[in-house]
Order: structure tokens, then sequence, then C-alpha cells
């Protein structure tokens, strides 16, 4: 597909996450760590760390049993919506890389805010080239490296 002959929107749907199945041992071995930190912290006369544990643990089992809700991402000459939620302008951003992989590739989208450097959007293969093409008007290609946060998400499974 050449450049003439691409949309002046693209939309799709998808998860707004990629969503990795957390069996019982996972909640256990959670819950377990959660208890050894405890008793350390029990050991160590930390009363202030003992009630972070607490309430890191609800949030992690309550965050792992959620299941991502399928958005609407619109792509247009202006930049991109993600659904009702979020609205950026091209120009609110410094590149992009898409990361393919087997089950969905990801479009990811580095902004010029420090606190915030990227935007991540799930992307099926059928509209991957497309959308490459569409952005590359509007934003050079970049490289993209893994972060530490990242493997460490995928390894405990978020």
């Amino acid at each position: 597909m050449n450049n003439e002959n691409l949309p002046e929107v693209i939309k799709w749907e998808a998860p707004e996450f990629e969503y990795s199945y957390k069996g019982v041992g996972w909640y256990w071995t959670s819950i377990l760590a959660s208890i050894v930190l405890v008793l350390i912290s029990i050991w160590q006369g930390n009363l202030l760390f003992i009630i972070f544990i607490i309430v890191a643990e609800i949030l992690f089992v309550f965050w792992g049993r959620e299941y991502p809700k399928t958005i609407q991402f619109t792509l247009n000459r202006k930049g991109i919506s993600i659904g009702s939620l979020k609205e950026y302008a091209f120009e609110d951003f410094q590149g992009f890389h898409i990361k393919e992989s087997e089950s969905a590739d990801e479009l990811i989208l580095k902004t010029k805010n420090r606190l915030h450097l990227y935007v991540k959007i799930v992307l099926p293969h059928s509209n991957r080239e497309m959308v490459k093409q569409f952005i590359s008007r509007h934003l050079p290609a970049m490289e993209y490296e893994e972060s530490l946060h990242d493997h460490f998400s995928k390894l405990i499974g978020f």
C-alpha cells in the first residue's frame, strides 16, 4: 500500500493491554512472598513497611484479576485517540516503533513528556503495515529497547 492510497482515518479495536493468564500458583506465590516480606519487616520492627506490603499485595492481587477492556483506537491526521480516555496530537511525540510478536503487535510512541515516556497500544497484525505507513508520514521511526521494567512486568505476568 503506497502513501497516496492510505485512508484519512484508521480505526481498530484492541484490548487496553495484553492479558497474561494467572493461575492459582501465581496468587499463592504472590501471597507467600508478601508473608516473607512482612516477617522480615516484623523482625526489623518496621511497621510502616508492613502496612505498605499489605496494601501493595491487595492491589497486586486486585490488578492481577483484572481483564482488559476493549478500546477503540482512532488514528487521523491530527493524532491518535484512545477511546474516550485520551487524545494525543502527533506534536506530543518524538517517534514511534512497532514491536512485532506472535499474539499481537504493539505500537510504541515515545512522548516528549519526561514523566510518561511511552504510550503503548496493542495493534492487531492486520493493521500493522497500514498504521506504520500512516504514522511514518507524521513521526520518525525509532529503535525501542525494552527496559528493566518491561522485562520485570513480563516475568511477574503483568
